[in-house]
């Protein structure tokens, strides 16, 4: 494992999504580039900073007779909140919502990429006297066996 000091960094994601399709890692930047304009051109929206979040966890477990838990699958959850309220943008949010969409979380300035394949999302919506209106976000995906069932992370190809 490479420990760079530079490695370390707090990237601001942008989520994109698309009807599900078949994926591939891109190789250069060349097919990067197409992959964001082209098949990922659509975005959820701008989002509060700081709230686009992937997590995996531990999903269901045995506790074994030597004293070992053994996990027996993973849990994931993709969350955000997003800033777009125009009355387009609720209606935009209702005809995907419960429908599989690709998500595409990436940070240009960090070079980092995760594809998260066939996410049902659910939309909230909250409305709060002065402050900004807002719609939550979240798919959450339960038991599956390994981290690359739930998403695949890649660097951004730079040539």
């Amino acid at each position: 494992m490479d420990r760079q000091l530079s490695d370390i960094q707090k990237p601001h994601y942008i989520i994109a999504h698309r009807t599900p399709a078949a994926f591939t890692t891109p190789a250069d930047a060349a097919a990067w580039e197409t992959l964001r304009d082209t098949a990922f051109a659509s975005f959820l929206g701008i989002c509060r900073d700081k709230t686009i979040k992937m997590e995996i966890s531990d999903g269901d477990a045995e506790n074994l007779d030597q004293g070992d838990k053994l996990v027996m699958g993973r849990n994931g959850k993709v969350e955000g909140i997003l800033l777009q309220t125009k009355s387009a943008n609720y209606t935009a949010y209702e005809t995907i919502e419960g429908v599989a969409q690709d998500l595409l979380i990436y940070s240009e300035s960090s070079q980092k990429a995760i594809f998260i394949p066939n996410a049902i999302l659910r939309f909230n919506e909250s409305v709060v006297s002065g402050e900004t209106e807002n719609v939550p976000f979240v798919f959450e995906k339960e038991n599956f066996q390994n981290k690359s069932d739930f998403r695949t992370r890649f660097d951004i190809p730079q040539s």
